[in-house]
């Protein structure tokens, strides 16, 4: 009988200790890279302060280093809200721990690409002809519906972090996604002054999607690293829709996905 109840016991205590393992909280924090009046490094600060995160994850290349992360922090702080940010909080709670989870290649491929310059000049050349009446009525349509999830999306950035860490948000860079990027390869297809511009605009789609995907790689592999802790996650607000979406996709996970303002308003 007695070897028969530990017998039992054994079996057992592996599902219980697997069962009591605490999950990771995730909290995917949408920002501005700029601050604006509704969202400045204060603003930021104190939701750091009141969320009290062990894990702050920063959205630069996963093989930075803490001193070259101050070093373009402070480099760009006319117009840095979390890098700065960041460091204040990190100097006042020694104990938090900083870590980077964007894909490693960012920075050489917008370099080797001139991302920015055909980005500038694609705007340029395509309102160019638009003001001259060089665009068919299919073209005319594509361009209004880029121009109205562009204007919705500029009035989000300019919201406080509420409306920015919203589903109202996130369904409109969810349309972002789906209308401005497609109609933007689109356009590039249907316009011969525009053909040059077709692989910049696939292959800037593409590269995004790989970048979310492995962003979310990292991510998943800190919350392991940091199994039961609080992970907060710092991204631009036109990541937090894709990030928040794959990491929901995963089946099975350690993780609990949480809202800045669910844990704020418990307080």
């Amino acid at each position: 009988m007695k070897n028969s109840i530990l017998l039992f016991i054994i079996v057992l205590f592996p599902v219980l200790s697997f069962s009591e393992i605490p999950k990771t909280e995730i909290i995917v924090l949408g920002t501005v890279h700029t601050p604006s009046e509704n969202y400045s490094r204060d603003t930021l600060f104190s939701i750091l302060e009141r969320l009290k995160p062990n894990v702050i994850l920063f959205e630069h290349p996963i093989s930075w280093s803490t001193d070259k992360f101050s070093e373009k922090a402070k480099k760009f702080s006319n117009e840095n809200l979390e890098g700065l940010t960041a460091l204040k909080y990190l100097e006042e709670n020694p104990s938090v721990l900083l870590k980077y989870f964007d894909i490693a290649n960012r920075n050489k491929y917008y370099k080797e690409t001139n991302y920015f310059e055909h980005e500038r000049k694609f705007s340029e050349q395509l309102f160019k002809l638009k003001e001259n009446n060089k665009l068919s009525s299919l073209a005319e349509s594509r361009l209004e519906q880029i121009s109205i999830v562009l204007k919705i999306r500029n009035v989000i950035e300019k919201s406080n972090p509420r409306l920015i860490n919203s589903v109202t948000s996130d369904s409109v860079i969810s349309l972002k996604q789906k209308y401005v990027r497609n109609n933007i390869i689109k356009l590039t297809k249907m316009i011969p002054e525009l053909h040059k511009f077709n692989k910049y605009a696939n292959d800037s789609k593409h590269f995004w999607d790989k970048r979310s995907r492995k962003m979310v790689e990292n991510i998943t592999k800190y919350s392991r690293d940091f199994q039961g802790k609080r992970l907060i996650v710092l991204t631009g607000f036109e990541h937090r829709y894709d990030l928040r979406k794959l990491l929901q996709e995963r089946g099975k996970p350690n993780y609990i996905l949480k809202e800045y303002w669910e844990l704020i308003d418990k307080e």
